[in-house]
């Protein structure tokens, strides 16, 4: 995803989460307004080419106060996230809209993990409420999980930023501070993510908490962001 000239930044730049929200690298003097609507136009994407969008998460730091320590929270979440996928595509008109290929960011601390995991779901379900009887098993996910680095894979650079805004607003919602960019964060979740998503799970365990930290989040990089 390239940067339009209007912008003025390195058309060649790509629209990556962390350096045009935090105003770093290539975006380095770009105005915040600037790079939100840069962001914004990004996400536009999903509804263009009439993407749906699904995600689900663990609360790691509740899960690490109850001691949950196997499996791993990525794995967890993976669970969850391709339940909700499964339940959605079953309920889909068309044969070829009830198949699905998993394809997720180079990371090769976690990639066996969750390759491990797509094959035990595709046969009987994974770890997570085995014992219960709550799992499902994955019939309409074709073969394992495939990666690819995301500077050369569009759909997870979308993805990526999908995940980032759904990640600060869950924040938000956590959080007694109020910074300036909550607005323009709840504006593209309301705008470009809420409408084209099919499917999620609230964030597991669901005990809410308050992340430690000053008011000022120093992470708040938009900062003229109207309120």
């Amino acid at each position: 995803m390239r940067l339009p000239d209007r912008h003025h930044a390195p058309t060649a730049d790509r629209v990556s989460r962390k350096p045009v929200y935090g105003g770093s690298g290539p975006w380095q003097g770009v105005p915040p307004s600037q790079r939100i609507d840069a962001y914004a136009e990004a996400l536009s994407v999903v509804g263009r080419v009439g993407a749906g969008i699904a995600y689900a998460s663990v609360n790691k730091p509740t899960l690490a106060l109850r001691g949950y320590e196997d499996p791993n929270p990525h794995t967890i979440a993976l669970q969850f996230l391709t339940e909700k996928i499964e339940r959605w595509l079953r309920g889909q008109q068309y044969v070829l809209g009830r198949r699905a290929l998993l394809v997720a960011d180079k990371n090769h601390e976690q990639e066996q993990y969750s390759r491990d995991l797509i094959r035990e779901k595709r046969a009987a379900g994974g770890p997570v409420g085995s014992g219960r009887g709550i799992n499902i098993p994955l019939d309409h996910i074709v073969d394992n999980i495939y990666f690819d680095r995301s500077e050369r894979n569009r759909g997870i650079q979308l993805a990526d930023l999908v995940a980032f805004v759904l990640n600060r607003h869950l924040r938000i919602r956590r959080s007694p501070f109020r910074t300036r960019s909550d607005a323009a964060i709840r504006r593209l979740l309301r705008e470009y993510i809420e409408p084209n998503c099919r499917t999620w799970r609230e964030p597991w365990p669901g005990r809410p908490y308050t992340p430690p930290g000053p008011a000022t989040d120093p992470g708040d990089g938009w900062t003229d962001a109207p309120r």
